[in-house]
């Protein structure tokens, strides 16, 4: 199991899905930290923007991985193989 995990994080896929999230959940925090709501309960705006970061992570990095497989396969049917 933990050589898995290291291959996991090996993967240049992962920095980038890890990019991404990021810049999404960056996003979502400066259109959102400015509402009265969203500053009485920081605690729990943050942990929320902290488990979508995560999703958004596994989410965009099996998205890439799936994207790069048919790629792969269509490449190799224009070869011919």
């Amino acid at each position: 199991m933990r050589p898995h995990i290291l291959n996991f994080f090996k993967q240049k896929l992962f920095f980038l899905s890890l990019l991404i999230s990021t810049l999404i959940c960056s996003f979502i925090y400066t259109s959102l930290h400015q509402y009265k709501l969203m500053t009485d309960n920081i605690n729990t705006f943050i942990i929320l923007l902290a488990f979508i970061f995560f999703v958004l992570v596994v989410l965009f990095t099996i998205f890439f991985k799936n994207f790069l497989h048919i790629f792969n396969q269509v490449k190799l049917k224009k070869a011919g193989q």
